[in-house]
C-alpha cells in the first residue's frame, strides 16, 4: 500500500513538474513574439528627425563656443538661449539610452531562446526556478518596453523644445556669426 501511496505521488510531482515546464515553454515563446515585435517596432521608428536636431544645435552651439557673446538683457531670450543649448545634452542622451536599448532587446531575445531550450531540454528541474526565470525575463521585457515609451516620449519633448526656441536662437547665432567676418 505505501509503495502504491509513493508512486501515484510521484506521478503526481513529475506531473505538475511537467505541466509547469510546459506552460512557462508556451509563455516564453509567447514573450520572445513581444520581444521580437518591440524590437521590429524599435527598430523601425525613425530617428532621423531627430539626429537632424542634435547636429543643427550642435552646430549652432559651436558658433556660441567659438565667439564671445552678449547675451541680450532680455530674460525670455536668456532663458530660451539655455534651454537650445541644453538640448544638444539631450539629444545626446536619448542616443545613448537607444543605442543600451537596443542592445538590451537583443541580451533579452538571447535570454528567453535560452530559457526555451532549457525548458525543452529540461535543465530546470524545480518548479521555483522555473517560475523565477520566467518572471525575471517578463520584468526585463516590461522595463525595456517603459524604456522604450520613456525614451521616445522624451524626444518628443526636446522636439518640442527646439521647434519653440529654434528660430530665435539661430537667428542670434547666424547674427553673431556674421558679425564677427
Amino acid at each position: 500500500m505505501k509503495i502504491l501511496f509513493i508512486a501515484v505521488i510521484s506521478f503526481f510531482v513529475i506531473s505538475c513538474k511537467n505541466q509547469l515546464a510546459e506552460q512557462t515553454y508556451k509563455q516564453t515563446d509567447s514573450l520572445l513574439n513581444v520581444v521580437k515585435n518591440v524590437k521590429l517596432k524599435f527598430k523601425s521608428t525613425d530617428t532621423t528627425t531627430y539626429a537632424n536636431l542634435y547636429n543643427k544645435v550642435k552646430s549652432t552651439n559651436k558658433i556660441f563656443k567659438k565667439l564671445a557673446i552678449n547675451l541680450p538683457k532680455d530674460t525670455s531670450f536668456t532663458n530660451q538661449f539655455a534651454e537650445y543649448t541644453m538640448l544638444q545634452k539631450d539629444f545626446k542622451r536619448f542616443f545613448i539610452e537607444y543605442s543600451k536599448i537596443d542592445k538590451e532587446l537583443t541580451f533579452a531575445e538571447t535570454q528567453l531562446q535560452n530559457l526555451k531550450c532549457d525548458l525543452k531540454n529540461k535543465s530546470i528541474k524545480e518548479n521555483e526556478k522555473i517560475k523565477q526565470y520566467f518572471n525575471d525575463e517578463s520584468m526585463a521585457v516590461n522595463k525595456l518596453q517603459t524604456r522604450i515609451y520613456d525614451i521616445f516620449f522624451n524626444a518628443d519633448i526636446y522636439k518640442k523644445a527646439y521647434l519653440r526656441v529654434s528660430a530665435k536662437i539661430e537667428t542670434f547665432a547666424e547674427n553673431l556669426k556674421n558679425q564677427k567676418k
